[in-house]
């Protein structure tokens, strides 16, 4: 469940508007305390913003750090998830994306030379 929070830099308005986590996009220290860097639902990456853990959804921070650690886990190679979705590795992103975000050519490449959708893939002319 996407957690609700007020805005940080919201003013003394009558009512402080409240924004819904869409995913939770990496993690770091600051001040010797965890934060992450939070992606919120209707905004683009120019409004991505470091929340401390502590105003997060404990299951959110968690079901991110179980991700996270599976994605290491299974580096450079490809692995089901718990709801048995595949996920298939990009060596050029160097992570794991949905099976969606490769060409039907590239899911059946070895996970070594596979790249995803993002990195448009050269077509070098044929020679007769």
């Amino acid at each position: 469940r996407n957690f609700l929070r007020h805005a940080p830099d919201s003013d003394d308005s009558k009512e402080d508007p409240v924004y819904e986590v869409h995913s939770l996009l990496d993690e770091r220290a600051e001040g010797g305390e965890p934060h992450f860097l939070v992606r919120w639902s209707g905004f683009g990456s120019e409004d991505d913003t470091w929340e401390p853990e502590a105003g997060l959804s404990p299951a959110l921070v968690s079901a991110f750090r179980f991700d996270k650690a599976r994605g290491e886990r299974f580096a450079g190679e490809d692995y089901r998830t718990e709801g048995r979705a595949l996920q298939l590795w990009c060596s050029r992103c160097r992570s794991h994306r949905n099976k969606d975000d490769f060409s039907v050519a590239m899911r059946r490449a070895p996970p070594a030379r596979r790249s995803c959708l993002l990195h448009p893939v050269s077509r070098r002319s044929r020679r007769t």
